[in-house]
C-alpha cells in the first residue's frame, strides 16, 4: 500500500534574483526529505501563486535545475524531481577538468577517496566481488593494452562500490568520465613499459590479497602504496601539460 504525503510547502519570495530563491527552496525541500526522487512538482501557476513570483522568474528556475539534471520536464506530464542522477555528471566532470592544476589535484582526491573507499570495502565485500576483483587483475596481467586499462578501471570502480556506501558511490558516479580519463592518459604515457606494467598488476594483487584477507588497514596501505607509485612516476616525467 502507498503511504500518500503530504504535499511540500512553498514560501513567498520577495529578494532580488528571484529564480534563484526558488532554487534553495527546491533543493532545502529535497534535503529535508519532503521531495524525493520522481516526485512531481506543482504546476508553473501553482508554484506562480505559492511563491507570489512571475511565471518567468518559476521557468528560469526550472530551466537551471534541468540543465544541471535535479529535475526533469515530462512532455504533457509535468515537471519531476529527476529519479537518477546521471544528468549530473557531465558538468560535475567538466567543473574538474577546468580548474587549475587539475591532474596532480585529481590524483591527490582519488587517493583520499579511493583509499577509504578501500578500508570499507574491506570488512563489507562479498564472496561474488571478491572474486570479480579476482578476474579483473588476471585479465590486467594477461590482456591487450587497452582490455588491460578497461580492466584497471573497473577493478578501481568495484572496489569502491564494494564499500556499499551509496553517497560514495553516487560520487564516483559523477566523476566517472575524468577518472577514465586520468586513468587511461597515466597507462598509455607512463606505463608502457612492461616491467613497469608487472609492477603495476603486482600492486593490484596486493590490494586484492589484503582485501580478500579482510583487513581494511593492510588494504588502505596497499591503495596508499598504490597511487604513491603512479604520482611518482608522474613527477618523474612530467604531468600532461593543458593549454
Amino acid at each position: 500500500m502507498k503511504v500518500s504525503r503530504q504535499a511540500p510547502q512553498f514560501a513567498p519570495v520577495s529578494k532580488t534574483k528571484v529564480y534563484e530563491h526558488i532554487i534553495s527552496q527546491i533543493k532545502e525541500l529535497i534535503y529535508t526529505g519532503k521531495l524525493k526522487r520522481g516526485d512531481r512538482l506543482p504546476a508553473e501557476r501553482t508554484l506562480t501563486e505559492q511563491l507570489r513570483v512571475s511565471r518567468a522568474s518559476v521557468r528560469e528556475a526550472f530551466s537551471a535545475l534541468e540543465m544541471i539534471g535535479l529535475i526533469e520536464s515530462k512532455p504533457r506530464d509535468g515537471t519531476y524531481i529527476a529519479a537518477n542522477s546521471q544528468g549530473m555528471v557531465e558538468p560535475l566532470s567538466l567543473a574538474f577538468m577546468l580548474q587549475e592544476n587539475f591532474e596532480p589535484a585529481f590524483l591527490e582526491f582519488r587517493r583520499i577517496l579511493e583509499v577509504e573507499a578501500a578500508r570499507l570495502a574491506a570488512t563489507r565485500i562479498t564472496q561474488e566481488r571478491l572474486t570479480d576483483l579476482t578476474q579483473l587483475v588476471e585479465q590486467m596481467a594477461l590482456a591487450d593494452e587497452a582490455n588491460s586499462i578497461e580492466a584497471d578501471r573497473r577493478f578501481h570502480y568495484r572496489l569502491s562500490v564494494a564499500s556499499n556506501n551509496p553517497i560514495l558511490v553516487t560520487v564516483l558516479d559523477a566523476i566517472s568520465d575524468v577518472i577514465d580519463l586520468s586513468i587511461r592518459t597515466h597507462r598509455e604515457n607512463l606505463f608502457a613499459d612492461e616491467q613497469l606494467k608487472e609492477r603495476l598488476v603486482e600492486q593490484h594483487r596486493q590490494i586484492l590479497v589484503a582485501v580478500s584477507q579482510r583487513d581494511p588497514d593492510n588494504t588502505a596501505v596497499a591503495v596508499e602504496r598504490h597511487f604513491q607509485f603512479v604520482e611518482e612516476r608522474i613527477q618523474t616525467l612530467g604531468w600532461t601539460q593543458r593549454e
